[in-house]
């Protein structure tokens, strides 16, 4: 089968899409001119950046802000949502959680978890030491004792026996 070549000399007539310049290009897949004001690409490099730019300005239109339409006072709830409210409970056990990691038991610096934002007064139970007067508090799955003149001790409650 013998090839068909639509321009045997392999020259292509073509008009630049920005400029409108007509010009000859060397390869078929050129659309653009390949040389303009003495720079290489530059109507296409120029097409390119004002299609981006277009491109960007109809996303910047689609993201406006809708107007603000006034509700009526029959359907103002003025009770919060419980699914986006974040209590000190809720903070202090994923503050715990990240803090203990993969470990079982972890001495901390006293004003540690206070500086990371733990809420100490949030505790779910508070347990006595059996034979002192130091208590363990509890933070869902985790226990916080004071176990060192400047230190905490975090761990699982589960690993504490005493704690039921």
């Amino acid at each position: 089968m013998e090839f068909e070549n639509p321009d045997p000399i392999g020259e292509y007539i073509r008009e630049c899409p920005y400029c409108h310049d007509v010009f000859t290009a060397q390869h078929m897949n050129r659309e653009f001119c390949p040389e303009k004001n003495g720079l290489i690409d530059y109507c296409k490099n120029r097409y390119k950046r004002h299609a981006r730019l277009e491109k960007q300005e109809q996303s910047d239109i689609e993201i406006e802000e809708p107007p603000d339409i006034p509700i009526p006072h029959e359907e103002v709830n003025g009770e919060p949502i419980e699914a986006n409210v974040v209590t000190p409970q809720i903070s202090n056990v994923s503050l715990m959680a990240a803090t203990l990691g993969n470990s079982q038991t972890i001495k901390l610096p006293k004003y540690y978890l206070k500086n990371k934002g733990v809420v100490y007064e949030a505790y779910d139970k508070q347990y006595q030491l059996p034979g002192s007067e130091l208590q363990v508090l509890t933070y869902g799955p985790y226990a916080l004792a004071w176990g060192y003149e400047n230190h905490l001790i975090l761990t699982h409650k589960t690993l504490i026996p005493w704690i039921k």
